[in-house]
């Protein structure tokens, strides 16, 4: 539901719900911008969906340190912050 910015810190990623949340966003008439840091590991790990996601709009940074944060940050007023990864069974449930 974004409408500006939607920034998102991963610390695992196996769910496709939030691969289909950020190509639901991208696919708007007008779309937020989307920025995804992770940890390295993920990063090469999804390197392919990745380089996907970044030819629709999305943009990713591996993290410097050892990133274990777990957020996502819509239009700079809605936080959605916890201990669940982004991981089949555990990611929260986006919609899109």
């Amino acid at each position: 539901e974004a409408k500006n910015s939607v920034n998102i810190t991963v610390y695992s990623w196996s769910d496709s719900g939030l691969t289909k949340a950020i190509k639901y966003a991208l696919n708007k008439q007008n779309p937020p911008s989307v920025r995804v840091v992770m940890r390295k590991s993920v990063f090469k790990k999804h390197a392919k969906t990745i380089a996907e996601l970044e030819k629709i709009g999305a943009m990713f940074k591996s993290a410097k340190i050892e990133l274990h944060e777990k957020f996502i940050l819509a239009d700079d007023t809605k936080l959605v912050n916890s201990s669940a990864n982004f991981s089949n069974g555990k990611a929260l449930s986006i919609k899109g």
